[in-house]
């Protein structure tokens, strides 16, 4: 305690810290503002999880095309499960490439076809031969089907091997990402 002439400068040793009516008001609006801020957190890593996917085929079909071209011979894509959410292989007959083994993914739906109109499904396995070229027309479309917010985005290999990424502009799952 400050002694002087002066009350002004003085302090009560009762009369420090926050009053028990702050702290709680200070705990309701940051409750309130974490309230605000959790839609936009899962809008955020559901839309991540959807990036995240479109880039792992994307590489994968790099690496099945490179390796194709490198070994001048035929790699196989084969899904890891019933659908391709479930992971995938790159193999070489029966080897599986270094890096070509992708795990389950979660929290993403992904779906596969070989026409444009994705009427067709992809079969188990997608093929790459010697020349870089797949077997086939190839699109893959992942999306979040529990958010429509969140746009669809696609990975199409055209015949001549080269894969390419586009995002869905119209909002319409039913034409893929035109």
């Amino acid at each position: 305690m400050y002694i002087t002439q002066d009350k002004k400068f003085s302090r009560d040793p009762y009369q420090s810290g926050f009053t028990l009516i702050e702290i709680m008001l200070a705990i309701t609006i940051a409750g309130i503002l974490a309230m605000m801020a959790i839609p936009e957190m899962n809008y955020a890593m559901d839309n991540s999880r959807v990036r995240t996917a479109t880039s792992d085929i994307h590489t994968t079909l790099l690496l099945a095309r490179s390796e194709a071209i490198k070994r001048n011979g035929s790699i196989t894509i084969n899904r890891g499960g019933a659908a391709w959410t479930d992971g995938w292989e790159v193999k070489t007959g029966s080897t599986i490439l270094p890096n070509g083994k992708q795990e389950a993914i979660g929290g993403v739906d992904i779906l596969c076809f070989t026409n444009t109109a994705g009427s067709t499904p992809c079969g188990a396995t997608l093929t790459f031969e010697r020349t870089g070229r797949s077997s086939s027309y190839i699109e893959f479309r992942m999306y979040n089907s529990t958010d429509t917010n969140i746009p669809m985005r696609c990975v199409k290999v055209s015949l001549s091997g080269r894969p390419g990424s586009s995002v869905d502009s119209d909002n319409n799952a039913a034409d893929g990402c035109d």
